[in-house]
């Protein structure tokens, strides 16, 4: 087993190392408190705008404390779907909302793809587009290629499109030798795509 590098210091060491200072250094001390204290503030803050969208897949017995749980329950995803679709449309915080558009598990998202594309097309907070375009990437299938190549053409989806660039890439090969590099070749110079296009087409990452 190689020894540690002289000099390196352990994680074990590390956490001893705080903690003494904890003890030791009362400015120290209190700084970790303030940090801690809102840390808290801002949990408990997320957990009281997330609570209409809890209370509401509760009722439709989905156990979940979070949008972010949803995933532990893949089996309940079209129960969950409208309700997602539901708080989609409402005001939250910036986490909640992606954590709600990233719910969707794939094979609910496939099933309702139409509608998702519609709303992803059409919503304009950062955090919502985000989420939508990782659930779409996530469960695209050949049928949506075309849908794929659009989102990538359409500027106004921003950097969001970045998510389809290795769908594209794969299901084109897939359809047709070559297919799917000549699109991602097109963005190879694109200021917002070009640098994750230039490393799918290098072959770094995965499903390349």
């Amino acid at each position: 087993m190689p020894s540690p590098r002289r000099g390196a210091i352990s994680a074990t060491d590390l956490k001893q190392g705080l903690e003494d200072r904890y003890r030791s250094d009362p400015e120290y001390r209190a700084s970790v408190d303030r940090q801690e204290a809102e840390r808290r503030a801002r949990r408990d803050e997320l957990e009281r705008a997330e609570r209409p969208l809890v209370t509401d897949l509760r009722a439709a017995g989905i156990p979940v404390d979070s949008a972010w749980d949803l995933y532990k329950h893949p089996e309940l995803g079209e129960t969950a779907y409208p309700l997602l679709v539901k708080h989609l449309r409402l005001a939250y915080p910036d986490r909640i909302l992606n954590g709600i558009a990233r719910g969707f598990t794939k094979d609910v998202a496939r099933k309702h793809w139409p509608e998702l594309l519609s709303i992803y097309l059409t919503e304009d907070r950062p955090e919502a587009c985000d989420g939508l375009a990782a659930t779409l990437s996530g469960c695209a299938v050949r049928t949506h290629y075309p849908d794929l190549v659009a989102i990538l053409e359409n500027e106004a989806l921003g950097e969001t499109r970045i998510y389809f660039l290795r769908p594209v890439h794969r299901i084109g090969n897939r359809m047709c030798a070559g297919a799917g590099r000549t699109v991602i070749e097109s963005f190879a110079n694109d200021p917002q795509l070009g640098q994750e296009a230039s490393r799918i087409l290098l072959g770094r990452g995965r499903n390349d």
